[in-house]
C-alpha cells in the first residue's frame, strides 16, 4: 500500500500495489508450464487474488468461501496456476465485499501465457486501461461496491489511467 500522485495537480491517492507498482508487474509464462504465485498480503486487511479468465483447476481460483479462505494481513500464500491455453489474462482481487475497493485502488495486473511458436513481431507491449473515481482532495471516492455501480456493471471513474499513469509513455510504432 502506498500513497501516490495520480492527478496532474499532484494530489495523493492511496493505492494498493503489487511489488510497488500500479498496475502490478506483467507476469509472462510459457504455455503448459505450471506457475507458483506467492502472494504476500501487506495491505493491513484480508485480500485474495486469482487469475481471471483462464481455464484451470478450480482449486487455483483463490475465491474465499468457494475454493479458499482470505489471505490475512502479513500472511503469504502460494497458488499454483496451470497454463493450458496461451492468452492474456488478469490477476485481480476476488475478496467478497472488498474486491471493488482493492481493484479500484490498483491491485492487479496482466498475466500472459505465451504461445510456443508465436509469430514474429517488432514490439510486444501491454496497455492496461483503468478509470478511477477521485474526489476533489485527490482521494478515491469511498463508495466502493454501491448499488448504482452494480446496476451499470461497474464503477465509472473521472480519471483515465493507462498503465497507472494519467499521461502514459509514448509508444512509437512503424506503420
Amino acid at each position: 500500500v502506498q500513497s501516490r500522485a495520480v492527478r496532474p495537480d499532484g494530489a495523493l491517492t492511496v493505492l494498493h500495489t503489487v511489488g510497488g507498482a500500479v498496475p502490478g508487474p506483467v507476469i509472462r509464462v510459457a504455455r503448459g508450464v505450471p506457475v507458483d504465485l506467492v502472494i504476500e498480503n501487506g495491505l493491513g486487511q484480508p485480500t485474495a487474488l486469482h487469475v481471471h479468465g483462464y481455464r484451470g483447476v478450480n482449486s487455483a481460483e483463490g475465491i474465499p468461501g468457494l475454493t479458499s479462505t482470505p489471505i490475512a494481513p502479513g500472511e503469504a500464500r502460494t497458488i499454483r496456476i496451470e497454463t493450458p491455453d496461451a492468452g492474456t489474462y488478469l490477476y485481480m482481487p476476488v475478496l467478497p465485499g472488498k474486491a471493488s475497493e482493492h481493484l479500484e485502488r490498483g491491485l492487479g495486473g496482466a498475466f500472459i501465457v505465451m504461445e510456443p511458436n508465436a509469430p514474429p513481431v517488432d514490439l510486444d507491449t501491454v496497455a492496461i486501461l483503468d478509470d478511477i473515481r477521485l474526489a476533489e482532495n485527490g482521494g478515491l471516492v469511498p463508495d466502493f461496491g454501491n448499488r448504482m455501480d452494480a446496476g451499470r456493471a461497474g464503477r465509472l471513474g473521472n480519471l483515465l489511467l493507462v498503465n497507472g499513469k494519467v499521461a502514459p509513455d509514448e509508444v512509437v510504432v512503424r506503420p
